[in-house]
């Protein structure tokens, strides 16, 4: 059996999370065009909250992204 290295299966890991951040980011979208067919909203509504969410998930994507940056280089890495 080929063994695989530690970091290989590192980056690994990091990638399947970052798919599953993707796929979850596009359920979450999924639920609010839902909610938007459920409920009517006004154009300038459904604008705001696409405002909102496209804020909330470049917010949640930036802290994952310095999360695995000082897990890699350190605790400063991400605000230097």
């Amino acid at each position: 059996m080929i063994e695989i290295s530690p970091e290989i299966s590192g980056e690994a890991l990091r990638f399947l999370r970052f798919m599953l951040v993707g796929f979850l980011l596009i359920l979450a979208f999924d639920l609010l065009r839902i909610l938007r067919r459920l409920i009517p909203h006004r154009t300038g509504m459904v604008a705001v909250e696409d405002m909102l969410y496209c804020i909330g998930s470049a917010i949640f994507i930036f802290i994952m992204l310095c999360r695995e940056m000082m897990e890699q280089s350190g605790a400063f890495a991400c605000w230097a």
